[in-house]
C-alpha cells in the first residue's frame, strides 16, 4: 500500500510513503491526511516537482480535489531586457527591468520599491522602481557572463544573457 500524506491547510504534499506491512490508510491527524496513491499518481508527483525544481521554485506539489497540480507561481514576475548582449571590457549597458502582472502586463502600481535582483554568477544589482520599471546602468570592469534568471524568490519572463570581452 502507499500513500500520499496532505498537508490539510495548504493542500502541500508532504511526500508519500510505501508500506507492504499496511492494509489500511493511516488515520488523518489534525493537520495531515492520508491520501492512496497509485504508481501512475507518483510518477506525476515526481515529474511535477521537477517541472518546479527546473522553473527554480520550492518544488511544492498540491494536492487539490484528489488531483495533483502545480500551485500558484505567486513569486514577483519581472521582464529582464538588456540593450546590448556582447559588449566590451568599459562599455556602458543599460539593463530594463519591468515588474509584470501575471497576465504579462507592466505592475504601475510598483513604485518606491528597491529590488536586490541577483544574478547567477553572484553579482547583485540594486533597483528602484517607478511605476513597475527600473532601469539599471552599470560599466563593467571585467569580461564575464552576467544572467539573470528566476530565483525561487523571483522569475523572470526569459532569462538574460550579457557577454562582456577584453
Amino acid at each position: 500500500m502507499q500513500w500520499f500524506t496532505i498537508d490539510k491547510a495548504t493542500n502541500a504534499v508532504r511526500g508519500w510513503h510505501r508500506s507492504s506491512a499496511a492494509t489500511a490508510l493511516p488515520t488523518d491527524t489534525a493537520t495531515e491526511k492520508y491520501v492512496a496513491a497509485t504508481d501512475a499518481n507518483l510518477k506525476q508527483y515526481s515529474d511535477l516537482q521537477a517541472q518546479s525544481l527546473a522553473a527554480n521554485r520550492d518544488g511544492t506539489v498540491e494536492m487539490v480535489n484528489g488531483a495533483l497540480q502545480l500551485p500558484a507561481d505567486t513569486r514577483p514576475y519581472f521582464r529582464v531586457v538588456a540593450d546590448q548582449t556582447s559588449v566590451a571590457v568599459g562599455a556602458t549597458v543599460n539593463v530594463t527591468v519591468t515588474a509584470l502582472n501575471p497576465d504579462g502586463t507592466t505592475n504601475t502600481a510598483l513604485t518606491g520599491m528597491s529590488l536586490i535582483l541577483k544574478t547567477a554568477n553572484g553579482r547583485k544589482w540594486k533597483l528602484d522602481f517607478t511605476n513597475g520599471v527600473a532601469i539599471k546602468t552599470f560599466t563593467p570592469v571585467d569580461s564575464g557572463d552576467y544572467n539573470v534568471e528566476s530565483s525561487t524568490d523571483y522569475r523572470v519572463e526569459a532569462p538574460m544573457h550579457i557577454e562582456v570581452y577584453e
